[in-house]
């Protein structure tokens, strides 16, 4: 492999015992991969279902989306979900999803449980995770009246049925071909204090970490979807270090004029078929683009897979350029960053110059720009 043809991870079916979600399910984990601080999977419930017991992560922010599993289609939704959510785990409060909607998580704020009471089609749970691996800190009540904290982690954690293995979150114990191995069913009779304690008035603490997403018009193009979804990041929740936005590509298209680096911030490139339940059976496309250490040092990959390229700081990258469409694909960039910015190699009279364009400095002038900042 050459150098940089290690930064390119194709999407790898993870089939699950999870009966009630699309199976196999996509994603990206930088477990074991060097400077990445990034994950993120889609998990698509396709029944109604309940997810996971309230828990924090004492690190890093985790983002909750949810969205529809057609992406040409992201704003036409059919689905209600609750999640409960607080500073205080006694305390939590309930908020109803029925449109796309980004949740920023921060350090030490409780969620789950996440209670998919209507899917339709199914709904688009995607969670971004600023780290490679996961962990989180759940509470157990002891019969003797004291709270005990668990930590939980990737490699931590025995699987219940063999306790020779680790846990990989395959699913089986909860499924419903086998027998429940662990005391706790995530039902009515689980849900019933997180929906008493959701009756109380908001507290308003929490709202301000919601944002549900806009259509954005912004013209990209003929061969881009519109409207599409965009988390802007800072400017759409405040401390916000992610950016993402999803484009339904549909026709062959150039996106970005010359070779760009970002300086600090880490970007993953995912491209991926539109239709969530099949993102395997719904990519047909061919796409190129340029990697390398310097603008005039690249190497050039052709993607015909879903996968991710990670982008890392200080890497050049050259424009992505889209060179066949079968079908329509989603191509759904990641920045970790509040704020869009980057570095290009231009000419200016004469003078080859590094220029450094940002969020507050510059306005966005090219399609990858507005890619990011839906201007």
């Amino acid at each position: 492999m050459s150098e940089f043809g290690k930064y390119i991870y194709p999407f790898k079916p993870d089939y699950s015992n999870w009966t009630r979600y699309a199976n196999p399910r996509a994603g990206f984990s930088g477990e074991g991969l060097p400077h990445i601080h990034f994950s993120q999977f889609f998990s698509i419930p396709i029944q109604p279902d309940v997810m996971e017991v309230p828990h924090i992560h004492h690190g890093v922010d985790e983002y909750l989306v949810f969205t529809g599993t057609e992406l040409d289609k992201i704003f036409d939704t059919d689905f209600e979900v609750d999640l409960f959510l607080g500073w205080d785990i006694d305390r939590m409060e309930k908020f109803t999803i029925t449109k796309p909607t980004v949740v920023r998580v921060p350090p030490n704020m409780w969620h789950c449980p996440i209670n998919f009471k209507k899917v339709g089609r199914g709904v688009n749970f995607n969670p971004g995770y600023l780290d490679p691996t996961w962990s989180k800190i759940t509470r157990r009540l002891l019969p003797n009246g004291h709270e005990e904290y668990e930590y939980q982690g990737s490699d931590l954690r025995h699987c219940v049925l063999d306790h020779d293995k680790m846990c990989t979150y395959c699913g089986k114990c909860f499924s419903d071909e086998s027998e429940k191995a662990d005391e706790l069913v995530l039902n009515d009779d689980f849900l019933a204090p997180y929906y008493e304690m959701g009756k109380a008035p908001k507290s308003g603490r929490v709202d301000p970490y919601f944002y549900e997403i806009p259509p954005d018009f912004t013209d990209l193009g003929a061969s881009i979807v519109s409207p599409r979804a965009i988390f802007p990041g800072q400017r759409a929740i405040d401390g916000a270090n992610l950016r993402f936005s999803y484009n339904v590509i549909t026709a062959p298209v150039r996106i970005g004029d010359g070779p760009i680096m970002h300086d600090s911030a880490e970007e993953y490139l995912m491209f991926f078929g539109n239709d969530l339940l099949d993102i395997w059976g719904s990519f047909d496309a061919e796409i190129e683009l340029w990697l390398g250490d310097a603008p005039d040092h690249m190497e050039r990959f052709v993607i015909t897979e879903p996968a991710t390229v990670a982008v890392m700081p200080g890497m050049w990258r050259g424009p992505i350029n889209v060179r066949r469409v079968g079908r329509p694909f989603n191509f759904n960039p990641w920045q970790v960053g509040g704020k869009w910015s980057k570095v290009s190699k231009r000419t200016v009279g004469g003078e080859e110059l590094f220029v450094y364009e940002g969020e507050g400095l510059t306005k966005a002038e090219t399609l990858e720009d507005r890619l990011f900042s839906g201007e």
